[in-house]
């Protein structure tokens, strides 16, 4: 899932979306004018699907699967397996929630259930829609990453199109490089997907 994210955090998962005059374990948003990162506001984001929540572990251990805390971080894996089995067998998630593992879905009380959260967009407001994995809400916090992407959006009658697209590709490699630099430094490996949509008044698109 996406973020919170692909759990929708962090997603999540996250940022997600938001309205104003001025986005993770996965997505949020915010809203804005599209002039400098000032003139936007998280407006909403997603729970993280992970075990630090009190909530989503009760399910995954009524569901049958069984939770560790390793180093800080919570890894579900079947409750018949040792947590060392498990992990030499890949078995192991530091989510509650995920779509396709058949294994964990049955074994591991992993669901497939999703988080819905519903929002509503202001008509004459522009909205950024973040998703992403947790290979960045866990490395980035949350309240970095606005200012992130937002810093390279134009306004929208000063770009077009291809412009636009571009301004958001230069967040989103920003993103992945600093998620990855703080993986260096804390020496933890991790996959980043990060998606960023735009939305915008209809008036305004070129």
């Amino acid at each position: 899932f996406f973020p919170s994210s692909f759990f929708l955090s962090s997603f999540s998962s996250g940022l997600g979306s938001g309205s104003g005059s001025g986005s993770g374990s996965g997505s949020s948003s915010g809203s804005g004018s599209g002039s400098d990162s000032t003139q936007w506001r998280l407006v909403h984001e997603t729970d993280d699907h992970n075990c630090h929540s009190c909530l989503e572990m009760k399910g995954v251990i009524e569901r049958g699967g069984a939770v560790n805390k390793v180093q800080g971080d919570y890894r579900v894996y079947p409750k018949e397996l040792s947590f060392d089995q498990a992990r030499r067998r890949c078995l192991s998630l530091n989510m509650s929630r995920s779509l396709g593992h058949l294994i964990m879905s049955k074994d591991a009380g992993i669901s497939h259930i999703p988080d819905i959260s519903k929002i509503n967009l202001q008509i004459d407001s522009e909205y950024l829609l973040v998703m992403a994995s947790d290979g960045l809400w866990d490395h980035i916090h949350h309240g970095k990453i606005l200012p992130v992407i937002t810093k390279h959006i134009k306004p929208c009658q000063n770009s077009d199109a291809t412009q636009r697209k571009r301004q958001l590709e230069f967040g989103v490699d920003e993103l992945m490089v600093r998620a990855t630099e703080h993986m260096e430094r804390v020496s933890f490996g991790d996959n980043v997907t990060v998606l960023i949509m735009r939305l915008m008044p209809k008036a305004k698109i070129a």
